[in-house]
């Protein structure tokens, strides 16, 4: 009988094995964290970019935040809940592997594959990563290997190249008039207030809104008749964010603003202007900022490319985002089994503690930060005594420091090349050291080596065609 039961024990494991097979049961790395646009990922994907996220976090603010940096508020949801450091690393992961995953997906509708030197590139990188000490630290705490990390290399420059195709594709541009940026000066008197129940702002009332038109039109009078608009700001207390540059459509004040603005010459000031919410008083510094338009248009273009690329984005994800649900699309007894934890190097501890002065011993806090081989960090508050004293005398003069500019920054202001004299296109040109200035066997020392080295200088201000050709060897200007 105990034969026949050791047999039938047997039978029952070999078909429990073999089911097993058959079914493909899965490891916790190859489950399905979370589903979306119909493309799967997997935890140990989203396990990797989390581990990667976490010890780049912790190697930038570590040292400043402490243990406690993943406990840390950085914020609360629509609910009014904390959201931690933690939770905000690991939303940003969700986030970015739906975007890449999508993009991905997309590949051959904008022909996107990766060429040769791509994807020799891409092994060298995962090579790199396999012997970097947070790679090894990524790869141990995720069991992936070489095979995974190509894996999500690879799908994240895809979908980087699909993004761009789709930019390229938009063929997006911006014209100078809409990179037009006007440069204002202005004089905000508003007719809100705070509401002190409900802390939500709301209009004056009527007296209120005529006393602030008053100041207004006499700020106008202080200025016609010569005061510095700047001092006349500070006298009514409106003297913040007064300067402003906008390009066309995104002024603060808005669009009457703008227009208002719009009459003006440079140098011109303006009457009061009544907006919805304040009375105004503008002075044009510049109706045409060719300096900061040129930057503006950079940005305009990225402004534009970033829309043409969402446009087609959320077009893809339209229907998986009504049924995308934060908490309910994401495996979260899964999710919650990545927890980050960090011990910082160098411990650092408050106490209430005490502190002598003039031969007493008062009360004060202190921290103090431990350093391995140093003495310690100490940070004291407090430590001072507040017994009243009758013949103390007051100096409340501040301590005046006065800095002179240094020697690069007027060379800088003088606007000229050191090397031809040109005034146009002036740059830097920077070295490492001096001693990058001797080279052996050179036959000529050029111009600008010679200037450097008499300087004892590693800066040479230039024009642009200067720097250039100082880059390209081909250097010939005469000392000026």
């Amino acid at each position: 009988m105990k034969k026949l039961a050791k047999k039938l024990l047997c039978l029952t494991a070999v078909l429990a094995l073999t089911l097993s097979l058959f079914t493909g049961c899965k490891s916790k790395n190859e489950k399905t964290l979370f589903e979306y646009a119909g493309q799967e990922v997997t935890f140990q994907e989203a396990h990797v970019y989390a581990r990667i996220m976490q010890y780049q976090a912790e190697a930038q603010y570590g040292a400043y935040f402490g243990d406690s940096m993943w406990s840390m508020q950085v914020g609360t949801d629509s609910k009014g809940k904390k959201i931690t450091m933690q939770q905000s690393v690991k939303d940003s992961v969700i986030n970015q592997l739906k975007q890449i995953k999508v993009l991905a997906a997309h590949a051959d509708d904008y022909n996107v594959k990766l060429t040769k030197s791509e994807k020799k590139q891409i092994k060298e990188s995962v090579t790199a990563f396999a012997k970097d000490s947070t790679g090894k630290k990524v790869m141990k705490k995720t069991e992936a290997d070489k095979d995974m990390i190509q894996k999500l290399y690879e799908e994240s420059t895809i979908a980087s190249k699909v993004m761009q195709a789709i930019i390229k594709k938009a063929n997006v541009t911006v014209t100078d008039d809409e990179a037009k940026t006007v440069k204002v000066y202005k004089l905000v008197f508003t007719t809100k207030t705070t509401d002190s129940k409900t802390g939500k702002e709301k209009d004056m009332t009527a007296a209120e809104k005529k006393d602030q038109l008053k100041k207004a039109k006499s700020a106008l009078k202080m200025i016609k008749k010569g005061q510095s608009i700047s001092s006349v700001a500070k006298k009514f207390s409106v003297n913040s964010d007064n300067e402003e540059s906008y390009t066309k459509g995104k002024a603060t004040l808005g669009t009457k603003f703008e227009t208002a603005a719009a009459k003006l010459k440079k140098n011109q000031v303006s009457g009061v202007v009544e907006l919805d919410d304040a009375y105004v008083i503008i002075k044009m510094l510049n109706p045409n900022d060719t300096t900061a338009a040129a930057s503006n248009k950079s940005t305009l273009l990225q402004e534009k490319q970033q829309a043409a690329y969402e446009k087609v984005y959320k077009k893809w994800t339209k229907d998986a985002d009504k049924k995308w649900d934060d908490k309910k699309s994401v495996d979260q007894d899964l999710w919650k089994e990545v927890k980050f934890k960090y011990k910082a190097t160098t411990a650092s501890t408050a106490a209430t503690t005490t502190t002598s002065t003039s031969g007493k011993t008062v009360p004060c806090l202190q921290v103090v930060v431990e350093r391995p081989n140093k003495k310690p960090l100490v940070a004291t508050w407090g430590g001072i005594s507040l017994v009243h004293k009758r013949k103390a005398v007051i100096e409340d003069i501040p301590y005046k420091v006065y800095g002179g500019r240094t020697e690069l920054v007027k060379r800088l202001l003088a606007e000229k090349c050191e090397l031809c004299g040109s005034t146009e296109n002036i740059e830097v040109h920077h070295i490492r050291k001096l001693a990058d200035l001797k080279k052996k066997g050179q036959a000529e020392v050029p111009k600008w080596v010679q200037i450097m080295s008499a300087r004892k200088r590693k800066t040479l201000v230039v024009c642009r065609e200067c720097h250039v050709a100082i880059h390209n060897g081909t250097i010939n200007k005469p000392l000026s």
